[in-house]
């Protein structure tokens, strides 16, 4: 039998020690509902001003990645599942972004192909529809679940996602868009590339520095790989699944989205500081 995540507020002194990072996924992590709370954001100026680096770890567009470097004290930001990163030396430097293909026709490319594949699915199958930030991706395409219209069923998910495996195309889901790409893309290939590239680590080194929080299925490559993980409490529905392939998260926090972000983050000033 799995075990099940323990509360955050089991989470020790000497279990948190170590940590120097904190990776997270942002919609109905940080975010809730739709929207950043207030305590969300209270949280991450809080962590950084505690001295905790901060790394974005998304399936947003890379355009939501290089506006979120730009509104909140981030270190990096990684998006489109772990296609692209910004970051940065020091607050208020200078960004540089880590391509996955630095040649930019290729990349239009491989964008048209996917939006033509999305669109002959979408002939076919017309209750779906394109996310809104498409506008703002490189290396993926995203379907949208539940933001802009009625949420698809999961009967429709199932299709999709079939859909999307015979083109050739690989697929990830979130709490809000079904994402797909060409390449193979997860949030761990990137993130592991940051620490290698920019902060001249290997894997090994620093993954027990680093806690990580997310709150759906495509969060699960970083649970497992990450020591010590934390899901927000409305990942609740999808631990049987994350729990089969080893991917649960370690901790759970009481509240849904940013207001548990927040609440794990009290506690992890709290230890830092008791």
């Amino acid at each position: 039998m799995t075990q099940s995540p323990a509360p955050i507020a089991s989470l020790t002194a000497e279990q948190a020690a170590p940590l120097t990072h904190l990776l997270f996924d942002f919609d109905d992590t940080v975010t809730w509902d739709g929207q950043l709370p207030e305590p969300g954001a209270q949280a991450l100026y809080r962590a950084a001003e505690a001295g905790f680096r901060l790394i974005a770890v998304t399936g947003r567009s890379a355009a939501w990645g290089e506006m979120l470097m730009r509104l909140f004290p981030l270190d990096a930001a990684i998006a489109e599942t772990g296609a692209i990163c910004y970051h940065r030396p020091r607050l208020n430097e200078p960004v540089s972004v880590l391509h996955s293909i630095e040649d930019p026709q290729a990349r239009q490319l491989q964008r048209q192909k996917r939006l033509n594949v999305a669109h002959a699915i979408m002939k076919d199958l017309p209750q779906l529809r394109l996310a809104l930030d498409n506008v703002g991706r490189i290396y993926d395409s995203a379907f949208d679940l539940v933001e802009d219209g009625p949420s698809l069923p999961e009967t429709l998910q199932h299709q999709v996602h079939q859909r999307l495996e015979a083109a050739g195309l690989h697929w990830a889901q979130s709490s809000v868009h079904i994402n797909f790409f060409w390449e193979p893309y997860e949030k761990p290939q990137m993130v592991q590339r940051y620490f290698e590239e920019i902060e001249g680590r290997t894997w090994k080194e620093c993954r027990n520095e680093l806690m990580y929080f997310g709150d759906s299925t495509n969060d699960g490559p970083l649970f497992r790989d990450a020591p010590l993980s934390t899901g927000v409490a409305n990942i609740a529905p999808y631990l049987p699944i994350l729990s089969q392939s080893g991917a649960a998260p370690k901790f759970i926090t009481q509240k849904n989205g940013g207001y548990g972000f927040a609440e794990a983050i009290g506690h992890l000033i709290h230890l830092k500081n008791a």
